[in-house]
This record gives C-alpha cells, structure tokens and sequence, in this order.
C-alpha cells in the first residue's frame, strides 16, 4: 500500500472533523434561527457531507496516481488546498461569526472554485471530475440555504 492510500484519506477525515467540530459549535445558534421548510436534516447534512469528503478524497486519489508532476497537476493540488480552506472559511463565516451575506459569497466562490477545480481534471480523469460534482451542486445548494436563511432572519 503506497503512502498516499493512507494520506490523503487521513487528510480528508482531518478536514471533515474539523469542519464538524466548527459546525457543532454553532448548531445552537442554527437551531435558534427561523429555516426554510426544506432545511435538511442535521443526519442528513452530515451524512451527506460524509459522502462528498469520501468522493473528494478519492477524486484526489485518482489525481495523484494518474496525474504527471507538471504545472496542471500543481494548479490543481493548488485548488484542491484553496478549496479545503474555502469551506472552512465558509464554516466558521456562517457557523461562528454568524455573517449571513459572507457565508453565501463564500459558498457561491467555492461552488466555482469546486466546478474549475472538475473541469481542470475532466481531460485527464473523468472519474476524478464526476467524483467532485457532488461537491459543487451541494455547496451550491448550502449557498442557496444560507441566502434562504438570511432572508428569514433579518
């Protein structure tokens, strides 16, 4: 087993605990707030954020297998890094610091960022590409949540 088959699955549960860990610090203060009646679950958003961690771990697998060192693969570890931060980012905007408007460019930007970070891989990995579009329809889909959310809770 190549070190990377460890690695990057470790990195990837590392981000979705720390993402946890932001997010249930403010799951209180999201409780209290007035939320579209489509709102999921709690259940569900972690289970369905569980999935997205596992298809982003292995589209990065695949990436880092199949991928030559050149300047794209650089380019898109490069996203991949600004795409971790980005959610975080967007945790801890929405989750902590509560700016509702924040939270939703945030979201918006990382729903981008996820979609360049499918097309930059699609040549060379459809699997890698298709693995990521969880991804960006589910931050998409928060992005939309959290405008509803702000609306509701001026």
């Amino acid at each position: 087993m190549k070190l990377n088959h460890i690695g990057i699955p470790y990195l990837a549960a590392l981000a979705f605990i720390f993402g946890s860990i932001v997010v249930n610090g403010g799951v209180s203060w999201y409780r209290s707030l007035a939320v579209p009646s489509w709102n999921p679950t709690e259940g569900a958003i972690a289970f369905i954020w569980a999935i997205i961690y596992v298809c982003i771990a292995w589209s990065l697998l695949i990436i880092w297998e199949k991928f030559p060192r050149d300047s794209r693969f650089h380019l898109v570890m490069g996203t991949f890094i600004a795409g971790t931060v980005l959610n975080l980012l967007w945790s801890i905007a929405f989750f902590y610091l509560h700016f509702f408007v924040l939270s939703v460019v945030l979201a918006a930007a990382l729903g981008i960022l996820v979609l360049g970070l499918a097309a930059l891989v699609y040549s060379r990995s459809k699997l890698a590409a298709v693995l990521l579009l969880p991804y960006a329809v589910w931050v998409f889909f928060a992005a939309y949540l959290n405008y509803a959310v702000m609306l509701l809770n001026p």
